[in-house]
């Protein structure tokens, strides 16, 4: 009888065993920098809001390369005229479609999304600003179709932006 049970027991764990999918990958850190050209604004002032869309690229060296397109959604929280951008607290959303990557010796392209703020430097000066934005990848293809993890794009007054962050491959369905 206590070995029936033993060999039901051992049975039904090796059944939970394989029936549990393969896991993710072990989270792998990442960080480097990513320099932005070709912005593009389109600002409209209602009230005391300036909505702001601006459209650039960010060539990203690092663990991380390759190039970002990357559209960009402000809202500043304060006049436009005579001050923005810089002198005022903005709040971001960023999409981006980052192709021909490279990463971990693996090629392919990614998107991905994004929320966060610029925050002006003390005391404010026009176009010097502190900004930082938290953004997740939401799919990919080529080798990279199983990455996900996020990361945080930051940038200050006359630096190059920085980025930095976790990622890992997720098991093949």
């Amino acid at each position: 009888m206590r070995r029936k049970l033993l060999i039901l027991a051992v049975a039904a764990l090796l059944a939970l065993v394989l029936a549990v999918p393969a896991s993710a990958s072990k989270p792998i850190e990442v960080d480097g920098n990513f320099v932005m050209r070709g912005l593009v604004d389109e600002v409209v002032t209602v009230g005391n809001r300036c909505f702001v869309q601006t459209w650039w690229y960010a060539d990203l060296t690092g663990d991380i390369k390759g190039t970002c397109a990357i559209h960009e959604r402000q809202v500043a929280h304060g006049p436009c005229e005579g001050s923005f951008p810089g002198s005022y607290r903005e709040t971001l959303h960023l999409e981006a479609e980052c192709t021909e990557m490279v990463f971990e010796e693996k090629s392919g392209d990614f998107r991905l999304r994004g929320n966060g703020e610029i925050v002006p430097v003390d005391p404010p000066e026009f176009f010097v600003m502190h900004w930082r934005e938290n953004c997740v990848i939401l799919s990919g293809t080529g080798d990279l179709a199983n990455l996900h993890g996020s990361l945080t794009l930051e940038s200050h007054p006359d630096e190059e932006g920085a980025y930095s962050g976790e990622l890992h491959f997720e098991p093949d369905k």
